[in-house]
């Protein structure tokens, strides 16, 4: 196995979306149980900032993608106030005008939230969608194999 960290697998995802996609930014959300959402990768600051902003307030497209382990779209940010107040102004402040959101999950359980940022209005057509959830679902199964690969290493190293 290469010797990257998990973390680096995250950001090697969002970035090849952006040309998969011919999307302006990517991100990734994570979430343990227990703890706060937290943006794990961004391929831009802008990118970044709107990740954290909906982290923070726990609003937008990808947070609830984590807790309904469902894709979400806002393919005109703008027109989605009312469902994330703050959201919209926050998105066009880092120049994206629609948002996908696809569950990352590990069977049942969502782990996290992949975030495709655009500065066109867009929807994602159904094969989109599908390709975009494959894409989800198998780097989870690989961050999540390559975590508890370095977590059986860790403890054979201090036993």
């Amino acid at each position: 196995m290469p010797e990257s960290s998990s973390s680096e697998l995250l950001v090697q995802l969002a970035r090849r979306c952006l040309a998969v996609f011919d999307v302006a930014a990517a991100a990734v959300l994570l979430v343990s149980p227990g703890e706060r959402v937290r943006v794990a990768a961004a391929t831009s600051p802008g990118c970044h900032d709107l990740a954290s902003f909906a982290a923070a307030t726990e609003t937008g497209p990808g947070v609830e993608a984590l807790r309904t382990g469902a894709q979400v779209s806002s393919p005109h940010i703008d027109r989605d106030t009312a469902a994330w107040p703050g959201y919209g102004a926050a998105a066009r402040r880092a120049g994206f005008r629609s948002a996908q959101a696809l569950p990352l999950r590990s069977g049942r359980r969502v782990v996290g939230a992949l975030y495709l940022f655009d500065i066109r209005t867009r929807s994602f057509d159904a094969d989109q969608r599908a390709l975009g959830q494959a894409i989800a679902d198998d780097t989870t199964t690989a961050w999540m194999h390559h975590d508890a690969t370095r977590a059986r290493v860790r403890a054979s190293r201090s036993s």
